[in-house]
């Protein structure tokens, strides 16, 4: 894993880390911070944060990096509140975040809306390290002019500057803008005759930052009135300052606003330059109108004015744009024959044109001329081309496109990810959609709304409802807003399932088999698990989790034959509540098909009546210990029950006693002689903790010089993998606790066994074992280490 977290094939890791969890191995320390940083880097800082409470759990505790990046990883994917508080956790325990996290967090708070927070940071800076600054104090102000709070922002401005803070124009400015649109223009003057009255005194540059700073922000009347401020302050505005507010008008498609003030211009002596008539001409464009734009790009000659590149490619795009292709070509060509070569801009509008004109095979041939002219073509020029082929469905072209990206140093883009996303999904081709949503976030190039709304929208419309609520609910999660058609109602077909495993293995393996297979019939599956032995559902992210924290259990709590009803019990009678509380919760957002449970939930019967829920028991045991539970009244009113046989023993020998048994050392020590004195070969699979009274770093208590004794016949170890070592044919035999899984395998591998039941339904699958499907013994006398070796021999 840490060799591949420098390849960054984030999903692999993730896939390997899941197994581990399955397969019931202990993550360390290392592995758990690999996970997180993927999942940092996948966007869903939500999972790496959820790994903090799993390493405390055993036993591992954060460090500041770890701390550091999980706070940048929920900045950059606008988890501000969970930011917020792994900062206060983390200076709690003594850990000082860097200057640039407390800048990103204030400007992450200001963009979502969380002004307060932002404010409180300010202040608890104050005692800190490290001082607010100019630019912390000015993104506050500048949010909350922008949001109408001009109050708090003028008390901010005042705390500034009773700091000794000197604020800049940029402060300045949002405070005269939100002063002006609160009506108040006396106020705003005195604002700018502060500004003039400061050290920092606005030339006509720091005007024309104001009017350019309001056009962008869409405030033209403001940007006006700047404009009229400056004149009757005898600060004649320059050609920057009338080009900011041409350029403002244009881009409102205000064009006679600007024809206005052009005249304007000319009256003050002020020539338009190449700039302004670009601007002119890319306006008219815009609003359709290309013969004036066409016929004021013959003023450039007129003025005497040679147009420029950008000037040429403005009125290319624009002629695209209108659909005169013909015209964009020759105007193309025109401009090389007056020597001003094209730019990759250039090209790239005129590709787009030919793209759309059916004429993607010409774009082709002027892409192999482009790099011969001195051009090289960037990632815009390779998306045009790239999704006018994929709806051609010319994909051996596209994959040349690709691998040609490399070559040139380029790497495929998110736009170039939702080209060609867009283009299966409109031909329903949501497997290679998918597919490429995954080499997105493996290749570190993350998805935004367009690239979750083009395959939401597209599930709906194939009527796959359940895979649409997957990618609506990982699109919220990543702070997206989810596509409006799924707030009118499309998603109310979804079926929801919950399910409710009881937290033992095998009961949790089942119920986890049967929750993908439902969910790849397109169900939504809702998990509630206990706090006890909970499963990291960070590696199953097509489920959705609840977690039951008051299952009235300690952390430490073991699950062994001496203390399952004790368990059983406490589980039961603390988890009724959660469970009501839970059920409440789901419905409050989505219904609720059915509900799956544990039988050995006794409480949830009339919990789904109470809700009018439907409910399901999976059982987790055999069906043969159900027929015979079933049958138990009739056994005792007849006095008796079925008698004990044994089945003749095949050779060979593989042990383990699952993940739940516990053994006195006593009984440990008896299965170790009777293997070795049964002179067979065995693998004795041992877990650590299994011997009551012992912990997982004990040694195991075996008989004194026991190595020697067994020679190379025995393998003594930690963990296997079960139905790997069943399935070898060297494996005859296996003694087992007839735990369920167990069998299942064992029967699967055509294995004989070798009984020796615990607890639970452990002995009615014992007397099935080898009374009635006569394909295993049971050990009679129990853990007894010549009972042991007479059956292994056999």
């Amino acid at each position: 894993m840490s060799k591949l977290k420098r390849l960054q094939p984030h999903s692999t890791i993730i896939a390997l880390l899941r197994e581990l969890e399955l397969l019931g191995i202990r993550p360390d320390r290392q592995s758990l911070g690999i996970l997180a940083n993927c999942y940092c880097n996948l966007g869903r800082v939500d999972f790496g944060f959820s790994l903090m409470g799993k390493c405390l759990q055993l036993g591992y505790n954060p460090n500041c990096v770890t701390y550091n990046t999980l706070i940048n990883g929920f900045v950059l994917g606008d988890k501000l509140p969970l930011a917020n508080k792994l900062l206060d956790k983390i200076v709690n325990q003594g850990f000082q975040p860097s200057m640039a996290t407390y800048a990103a967090l204030v400007k992450g708070l200001c963009r979502m809306d969380r002004k307060a927070g932002a404010i409180k940071l300010l202040s608890r800076m104050q005692s800190g390290p490290f001082k607010p600054c100019k630019f912390m104090y000015t993104t506050i102000i500048e949010s909350l002019c922008k949001d109408g709070l001009l109050n708090e922002a003028l008390d901010l401005f005042a705390n500034m500057k009773s700091e000794g803070i000197t604020p800049d124009v940029v402060t300045y400015a949002s405070l005269v803008r939100a002063i002006y649109n609160s009506g108040s223009r006396k106020e705003a003057k005195r604002m700018l005759d502060e500004i003039l009255d400061s050290n920092i005194g606005p030339d006509v540059q720091t005007f024309t930052t104001l009017v350019d700073m309001f056009c962008k922000d869409g405030c033209i009347n403001e940007a006006e009135a700047i404009l009229q401020y400056m004149i009757e302050r005898d600060k004649a505005p320059d050609i920057v300052t009338y080009s900011a507010l041409l350029h403002g008008y244009c881009s409102r498609f205000q064009m006679g606003d600007a024809e206005k003030l052009l005249d304007l211009m000319a009256q003050k002596g002020c020539e338009p330059d190449l700039v302004i008539l670009s601007t002119m001409i890319k306006g008219y464009s815009k609003i359709g109108r290309i013969g004036k734009a066409r016929s004021l790009f013959q003023e450039f000659y007129k003025r005497g004015i040679k147009p420029d590149v950008a000037a040429y490619t403005t009125l290319i795009n624009g002629l695209c744009k209108a659909k005169e292709f013909k015209v964009a070509r020759n105007l193309f060509y025109k401009m090389q024959e007056r020597g001003i070569p094209p730019n990759v801009v250039t090209y790239a509008s005129l590709f787009d044109g030919l793209c759309k004109s059916d004429s993607t095979h010409v774009a082709m041939k002027m892409l192999e001329g482009m790099e011969r002219k001195g051009v090289q073509p960037d990632i815009t020029i390779y998306n045009i081309l790239i999704g006018s082929l994929c709806e051609a469905e010319r994909y051996d072209d596209v994959s040349k496109l690709l691998s040609d990206l490399a070559s040139k140093g380029l790497e495929a883009d998110v736009e170039t990810f939702n080209i060609m996303i867009n283009v299966f999904c409109k031909k329903g081709l949501m497997n290679e959609a998918i597919q490429l949503l995954t080499e997105m976030e493996e290749k570190g190039c993350y998805p935004n709304s367009e690239t979750y709304d083009n395959i939401v929208r597209t599930f709906i419309h194939k009527n796959d409802l359940s895979s649409a609520l997957y990618y609506r609910d990982v699109m919220v999660d990543k702070g997206f807003e989810a596509a409006k058609v799924l707030k009118q109602g499309a998603m109310q077909k979804v079926v929801r399932l919950v399910l409710f495993p009881l937290p033992l293995q095998g009961h949790v393996t089942p119920m986890f088999h049967l929750a993908t297979l439902l969910h790849g019939k397109g169900f939504a599956v809702n998990i509630i698990q206990t706090r006890y032995r909970s499963l990291d559902p960070t590696l199953f992210p097509h489920f959705t989790f609840h977690i039951l924290d008051d299952d009235g259990l300690p952390d430490n709590a073991t699950f062994g034959a001496s203390n399952h009803t004790t368990i059983l019990a406490t589980l039961n009678t603390n988890c009724s509540e959660p469970f009501r509380s839970c059920i409440t919760q789901i419905l409050s957002k989505d219904p609720i098909a059915c509900l799956i449970t544990d039988p050995m939930w006794s409480f949830t019967h009339s919990i789904a009546t109470s809700f009018s829920l439907p409910r399901i028991k999976l059982r987790c045991a055999s069906m043969s210990s159900f027929y015979v539970y079933h049958s138990l009244p009739f056994l005792r009113e007849k006095g008796y029950y079925p008698l004990q046989d044994t089945q003749p023993p095949k050779s060979v020998l593989y042990v383990s006693f699952g993940s739940m048994v516990e053994v006195t050392k006593a009984d440990f020590v008896e299965i170790a002689y009777g293997l070795a004195n049964s002179k067979q070969p065995f693998i004795w699979a041992v877990r650590r903790g299994s011997i009551e009274g012992s912990n997982e770093t004990d040694p195991l208590p075996l008989p004194e010089g026991y190595s020697n004794t067994i020679g190379q016949r025995g393998n003594i170890v930690n963990w296997a993998p079960q139905q790997q070592v069943l399935a070898r044919p060297a494996v005859g035999g296996f003694l087992t606790h007839c735990g369920w899984n167990s069998i299942m395998e064992s029967i699967s591998e055509g294995v004989p066994m070798l009984c020796l039941p615990f607890f639970a339904d452990q002995n009615i699958i014992t007397r099935h074992v080898s009374d009635n499907w006569r394909i295993g013994m049971e050990l009679d006398k129990g853990i007894e280490r010549g009972e042991i070796a007479k059956a292994v021999r056999k």
